[in-house]
């Protein structure tokens, strides 16, 4: 009780959901996986309503050499430094979804 929570969404978790794997692509695995459009709606939803506190990349690449074993073998992990605030920007700002203050709050 009283304690003090913070939480945050990654920009993958808005943008990708479970149909971008298609064949068990390793550059989307990643914890915790990505899961239903609708899914992606409610993360947005929330960023907008101020459930989460900051977007947060969960940068943790791995080399080409790891990712390319089978699903099961490779790494959870994905870029995301680099690309973040493009990534938001072009999906969301860019279309009118939310504005610059919420992206850079």
């Amino acid at each position: 009780r009283g304690a003090r929570v913070t939480a945050e969404v990654s920009p993958h978790h808005l943008i990708f959901n479970e149909e971008d794997i298609g064949e068990y692509d390793t550059h989307y695995k990643m914890n915790p996986p990505l899961r239903t459009a609708e899914d992606n709606a409610a993360l947005l939803a929330g960023l907008k309503e101020g459930v989460f506190d900051l977007l947060a990349t969960d940068h943790a690449p791995h080399s080409e050499f790891e990712k390319a074993q089978d699903f099961v073998s490779a790494p959870n992990g994905i870029t995301g430094l680099d690309t973040a605030l493009v990534s938001l920007f072009d999906r969301f700002v860019v279309t009118g979804e939310f504005g610059w203050d919420l992206l850079v709050k």
